[in-house]
């Protein structure tokens, strides 16, 4: 019996340390893959733009999300947002600036946003001075 009890404690320890090494092995795998995925700059700014000391102008973080695509203004982002979002976001008062080769361009808190005939936001302007 002595010798059945040391053969089943061998063989617990010796499957329990494969399977904790194989479990690590595989832990350390994931990590490695984890830090090496890249994420994706984006920037979101509420409120008024177009004011001296606005210190958005000066953060790289600002002209990276623009470079991939992934800013948001009051929420807005174009090519995502509706004529309807626009307004809920700055309000029903926006004013008509101009209209161009099928885009209506409203004007709001130094802001100009596109709209095309479809109702989505196709451009957004911040004026600054």
């Amino acid at each position: 019996m002595n010798q059945v009890t040391k053969i089943a404690i061998a063989t617990t320890l010796s499957l329990g340390t494969l399977l904790g090494a194989t479990a690590g092995a595989s832990a350390i795998h994931a990590d490695a893959h984890a830090a090496t995925e890249q994420q994706t700059p984006y920037y979101t700014y509420n409120g008024l733009f177009n004011f001296k000391g606005n210190k958005a102008l000066e953060d790289k973080n600002f002209y990276r999300a623009l470079q991939h695509d992934n800013f948001k203004y009051e929420g807005l982002k174009v090519g995502q947002s509706t004529f309807a979002d626009v307004k809920k976001a700055v309000g029903n008062d926006v004013k008509k600036y101009y209209e161009e080769k099928g885009v209506t361009y409203y004007e709001k808190n130094d802001v100009i946003f596109g709209i095309d005939s479809e109702g989505k936001l196709v451009n957004m302007t911040l004026l600054i001075e």
